[in-house]
């Protein structure tokens, strides 16, 4: 099956493909910087846990994860954004998107996926290659407001209880 298509040839199989690259790409930066909060946690805190005796999922529950909660608003809204702008890796993987068809009897998303990688930031591309600026820039700012929409929502859920 992939001998002749490969992974980014192949509808069912690009996204996926793409999105473990994307997360390759970004994990090193993701990593780095957990590691840097990790190790600014004072270890007086968890000498203080082990002395009222909480067990280690106890003290990740109330002391590691509640700590790290900066760094992991930071990374869920910068990885969003980075995902809702994607398009270099995106286009240059693929060449703008496999546009295969699949045949009828594959009983996926009713026997047809087409331009499967497709995404805002390829579409926006085009409007700008055919000169619908206007357009373009409509969806630009659309997108922007998707992005602050769900920016929000993260730092509502992920807020701390201060």
């Amino acid at each position: 099956m992939f001998s002749k298509t490969g992974f980014l040839g192949n509808p069912l199989t690009a996204l996926p493909a793409i999105v473990f690259a994307l997360t390759l790409k970004g994990a090193g930066f993701g990593m780095v910087l957990f590691l840097a909060a990790i190790q600014n946690i004072p270890n007086d805190i968890y000498e203080a846990a082990d002395i009222d005796g909480a067990g280690p999922v106890r003290k990740f529950i109330s002391i590691t994860l509640p700590l790290l909660k900066p760094i992991l608003m930071f990374m869920v809204i910068t990885g969003i954004i980075a995902s809702l702008n994607a398009f270099t890796e995106i286009y240059v993987m693929t060449a703008g998107g496999p546009n295969i068809t699949i045949s009828e009897n594959v009983p996926v998303f009713g026997g047809t996926t087409q331009g499967a990688t497709k995404v805002a930031g390829y579409f926006l591309f085009r409007k700008f290659r055919d000169l619908k600026l206007g357009y373009a820039a409509a969806i630009s700012y659309i997108l922007l407001f998707i992005t602050i929409f769900i920016t929000f929502l993260n730092i509502k859920l992920l807020k701390s209880e201060d």
